[in-house]
């Protein structure tokens, strides 16, 4: 019988040790591992395409599919009333708006923002991604040269902004650029680094929002409709950093709705008289949960946060929710609208059930969700420069 235990543990520890060295790609992922995948994956607003495809990804064998704006979609039960949970997949980055005769790339923002104050300095001298027609390609913020100013203190007359942000991608030349398969309109961001913290914090930019998208993502697969609840809508939503228009579409073919809960950016900004945004102080990881606008009764013991509220007027058209109840949900962060902003796992599990109880419903029990994909291979940067 001794002999029969002792057997039967070292199985169960080489299970284990076996557990943890095949990689996510091929076996079931934890959230914690989701939300880290999901901040490897660049989704400048407005080219939010991988991300989306990563969500529907996470989704695998329920009835979800694309809009035909792109929004992913999942449709839960049946009559009234109905209800929406969304999430804006887009994140702040730049676009190449100018390619240079000398190979230079000059960029533009993209998004709502909604930054810190240090967002784009933080670019420089950096390694950027830039998507193009032959996949992600590597380039370089460049910075003044250090060789040329020996002995000279550089004073600038104002901080590094996106008119001094220009990018190297090994190329001499237009056509060279053109031969690495970037356009114009292309996304640039910087190189997707999420880093792993003592007392399961991760870091990386947009963690809130992605960690938001992958919470309710858990909170979908587990989600069971009940007799007599209703219709719940779970959305992802496309452009809303630009115009609202994923939103809005979904608004317009999906409801109406009774309830909404809308999930992403918008926590630590208030609006000030003179009708632009200003950012303000939220709770740090660990909080749980954030809320803001009318949640559901289930939801009011959410921490309080500010919040800046979607406009009901956009570029795309008026966003009316009628008679709705709109709220806001969100994770707390350290270090908001920065590359290194932090968030907890542990809050991220506490959104996806605090999602569950305000949709009432069945709630399967929590699991681990579906083996992730590899993350995104990024192209030698191939010849260029030689002389130098």
């Amino acid at each position: 019988m001794g002999r029969s235990k002792t057997l039967k543990a070292r199985v169960l520890l080489a299970l284990s040790f076996f557990a943890l060295s095949v990689p996510p790609s091929l076996r079931a992922a934890t959230l914690g591992e989701e939300v880290e995948a999901a901040l490897q994956v660049v989704a400048v607003s407005g080219r939010e395409e991988p991300a989306a495809d990563f969500i529907l990804g996470r989704l695998r064998g329920l009835p979800a599919s694309r809009d035909a704006l792109g929004n992913v979609v999942l449709t839960a039960g049946s009559g009234e009333p109905r209800r929406l949970v969304a999430c804006a997949l887009g994140e702040p980055g730049f676009v190449v708006s100018a390619i240079r005769d000398d190979g230079y790339l000059r960029v533009v923002p993209a998004g709502d923002g909604l930054n810190g104050a240090l967002w784009t300095q933080s670019h420089e001298g950096n390694t950027v991604v830039i998507g193009g027609a032959k996949g992600w390609r590597p380039g370089a913020v460049v910075l003044p040269s250090v060789h040329l100013q020996q002995g000279v203190t550089p004073i600038r007359e104002r901080p590094f902004n996106e008119e001094d942000l220009y990018v190297d991608v090994g190329a001499e030349s237009a056509a060279e650029v053109a031969e690495l398969g970037i356009r114009l309109m292309d996304p640039v961001a910087l190189i997707r680094r999420p880093a792993r913290l003592a007392g399961n914090l991760i870091a990386a930019p947009s963690s809130s929002t992605k960690g938001a998208c992958t919470a309710l993502a858990d909170a979908a697969r587990r989600f069971r409709a009940a007799p007599g609840q209703g219709t719940t809508v779970f959305a992802w939503t496309m452009h809303d950093g630009l115009n609202f228009a994923g939103l809005l579409h979904v608004a317009r073919t999906r409801g109406p709705f009774a309830e909404v809960i809308l999930l992403g950016r918008g926590f630590g900004w208030e609006d000030v008289k003179d009708g632009s945004p200003a950012p303000k102080p939220i709770p740090g990881p660990g909080a749980g949960p954030l809320g803001a606008g009318d949640l559901p009764a289930a939801l009011k013991s959410v921490a309080p946060a500010p919040h800046l509220a979607i406009p009901s007027t956009t570029m795309a058209g008026t966003l009316d929710w009628g008679s709705a109840k709109v709220g806001y949900l969100g994770l707390p962060a350290r270090y908001p609208g920065t590359p290194v902003e932090m968030i907890s796992v542990k809050d991220v599990e506490a959104l996806s059930t605090s999602l569950l109880q305000a949709l009432g419903g069945n709630p399967a029990p929590a699991s681990a969700g579906p083996p992730l994909p590899p993350p995104a291979t990024i192209a030698e940067a191939g010849e260029g420069h030689d002389e130098a």
